[in-house]
């Protein structure tokens, strides 16, 4: 499958463990020149070679250049997709350029932050 539009991928979890369906965006990724998947840890192993931290404005833009120009698309927990969506409107991107998909009814860990 080959993308026409490019996509990047921030994807954040507590821990490596958490990361559902990372082998498949690893793959993905190395099929589609524009796909880029960028995960980010929390709680990061000491082998962890990935981003590192919670999503924020700094992450967005040091890996991706052009975020100004970009659609955003946030999808999660409602807490989750609402400080994501606070944090797109400080680096002052319009509302028509973010989408929100939220998924109810998930358990967040009892040891998250």
């Amino acid at each position: 499958m080959h993308l026409e539009s490019n996509i990047t991928l921030l994807y954040g979890n507590e821990t490596e463990d958490d990361i559902v369906f990372k082998t498949e965006f690893e793959e993905m990724q190395k099929q589609n020149e524009n796909l880029k998947v960028l995960f980010t840890l929390i709680k990061p192993s000491a082998s962890w070679r990935g981003l590192t931290g919670r999503i924020s404005a700094d992450m967005i833009e040091s890996q991706i250049a052009d975020y100004r120009e970009r659609v955003f698309y946030s999808c999660g927990l409602p807490e989750i997709v609402n400080v994501m969506v606070n944090l797109l409107k400080e680096l002052r991107i319009p509302e028509d350029r973010i989408r929100r998909e939220t998924f109810s009814g998930y358990q967040t860990s009892p040891n998250a932050e």
